[in-house]
């Protein structure tokens, strides 16, 4: 029995006082979180629409700046046209003139004058194509390949072009020549295998060079790589009853062996390796043509003295 005027205590227990507080504070725990859900939610999407609206503005960027290069091409293509345009006036009109002078002063000292005007103007022309065409094909360097099958002209080639120019002529045999101490290699396997490779090495590191070769000295590999160096590429071709010819106009006059049993393997390394070419150039015609159609002009190569060598 309690003692008079003392109550049974109401204090409740640490673990029922903890319960109380959580439930105490449960509703502001929700609704904090709830704020920061939605502020999350809020700026996800305030980001998703910044990257959106930013890369809708680079791509009209770049489709402004893709139209302006198509006007700026649409503009220098109408230039053109304007050019050429006024290019036709102006000869329609001074062919016009030229009609009319040339009717007034027929037979005068004018009028020919004028003829001999219409005479330069017609070979500057041919001059400017032949220009022309031999920058194109052998371009302003000297590095020129010439391949060409036994008895199409090689020798006869060089010794034209060294008396004649100045240019840095060279040629397989005398290269041959000189590697194996000035005799001429006759062992075939010693010759292609050994001395081949190493002049082929020298000829397509020079910078400056007309150099002449038999067929099969260079492969298809050589030629390739001639080419990305720079190289312009001329094949000399004969008709196989004109090498016969030739061949045995040295056998008999000139005490030569007789090379006709060759003659199918350079015939064959000249089909196979023909794409290559820059150019192809029948050497069954006069010299000055071959010469000519190599791309060295004969009226040049005739006014230019030889360099000391």
């Amino acid at each position: 029995m309690s003692p008079a005027g003392i109550r049974p205590s109401t204090v409740p227990t640490s673990t029922t006082e903890a319960t109380a507080q959580d439930t105490s504070n449960a509703p502001g725990n929700l609704f904090f979180g709830f704020l920061a859900a939605v502020a999350a939610l809020i700026l996800g999407t305030y980001a998703a629409i910044k990257f959106k609206t930013h890369r809708n503005q680079n791509q009209k960027e770049e489709k402004k700046g893709s139209r302006c290069l198509n006007i700026k091409k649409l503009l220098e293509k109408k230039l053109e046209e304007l050019t050429d345009l006024r290019g036709q006036i102006e000869n329609a009109a001074k062919e016009k003139v030229r009609e009319g002078i040339r009717e007034g002063v027929s037979g005068t000292r004018t009028g020919n004058l004028l003829a001999k005007i219409e005479s330069a103007e017609k070979e500057y022309a041919r001059l400017k194509k032949l220009l022309e065409d031999c920058i194109a094909k052998f371009g302003g360097s000297r590095r020129v390949l010439i391949v060409g099958p036994s008895l199409s002209g090689k020798t006869t080639l060089v010794r034209h072009l060294r008396s004649t120019t100045s240019l840095p002529v060279e040629e397989m045999d005398e290269l041959l020549v000189a590697a194996n101490n000035g005799t001429y290699p006759k062992d075939v396997a010693y010759r292609k295998d050994v001395l081949r490779p190493k002049i082929v090495k020298e000829v397509l590191e020079k910078e400056n060079i007309v150099f002449f070769t038999n067929t099969d000295y260079f492969t298809k590999e050589d030629l390739n790589t001639a080419r990305a160096k720079g190289f312009k590429i001329a094949q000399l071709t004969l008709p196989p009853e004109t090498m016969h010819k030739r061949n045995a106009e040295r056998m008999e006059k000139e005490s030569y062996e007789d090379q006709s049993e060759w003659f199918g393997d350079m015939l064959s390394y000249q089909e196979q390796t023909k794409h290559l070419a820059d150019r192809v150039v029948s050497a069954d015609q006069p010299l000055e043509k071959i010469v000519e159609e190599l791309g060295f002009d004969p009226e040049k190569l005739r006014n230019r003295k030889p360099a000391d060598r």
